[in-house]
């Protein structure tokens, strides 16, 4: 995966976040959004980052977060982020780009 899909990726959880139940996830939230905007402006891929041990370099990007993504790397899917956003269907997050929704 690209650094935007990513990005994208992580966007896509934080929003499914924000439909679950966006004040008891607000943290979350705003944890996966500032992961997403370091991701999307990282000057090295994050599976290079993930290969040298050094994801957890990125801005944004905690233990939690680092721990989904490698996942991501190992396996090609987390099942976390699957959890989080099941139930969500796919357009809905296209919905949720353009401005005012």
């Amino acid at each position: 995966m690209t650094n935007l899909e990513i990005a994208e990726l992580l966007r896509d959880v934080a929003a499914s976040y924000k439909l679950k139940d966006e004040k008891k996830n607000f943290f979350k939230v705003t944890a996966y959004e500032r992961a997403a905007d370091a991701v999307e402006h990282a000057a090295s891929e994050l599976k290079d980052l993930w290969d040298d041990g050094k994801l957890e370099d990125v801005p944004g990007v905690g233990p939690s977060i680092a721990e989904h993504l490698g996942e991501i790397f190992k396996t090609g899917r987390s099942k976390h982020f699957e959890e989080v956003m099941k139930g969500i269907p796919p357009e809905a997050f296209k919905l949720m780009e353009l401005p005012g929704i």
